[in-house]
């Protein structure tokens, strides 16, 4: 089903003459616990590499997550972004650490890996 819903993302995506650009870098907002709380970090992180989160936030632990402008997240369960995406962020982000998603990440987010969106130019026909 996930892997359905990410396809759907991409052609919506796709139609609206926006494409990943994996090349720069990002700024993503890292809360330890829910509703941004816990001590934030607002990291830049190269955009198109998969990040570790032991890596990305001292315990490894993220209740909050909130991409920058124009910057989506795919996180994963396992380590080295292995496996399919189990998670999309978008800005502003989910602070709820995906309780209200059914699918919680606080924990359970290994891996993640970001994107700038940027537009294509026209419109779909």
């Amino acid at each position: 089903m996930q892997a359905k819903f990410l396809s759907a993302i991409i052609v919506i995506a796709a139609s609206l003459g926006v494409s990943a650009a994996p090349a720069g870098e990002g700024a993503v907002n890292f809360c330890p616990e829910t509703n941004w709380g816990g001590g934030c970090e607002n990291l830049v992180l190269e955009l198109g590499q998969c990040q570790e989160i032991n890596d990305v936030l001292p315990g490894g632990i993220i209740g909050s997550i909130g991409p920058g402008d124009q910057i989506f997240c795919y996180g994963y369960k396992q380590q080295q972004c292995a496996g399919d995406v189990t998670w999309i962020w978008t800005q502003p982000g989910e602070a709820d650490g995906g309780v209200s998603s059914g699918v919680p990440w606080k924990g359970n987010l290994q891996s993640l890996l970001c994107y700038t969106t940027k537009y294509t130019g026209g419109w779909p026909v």
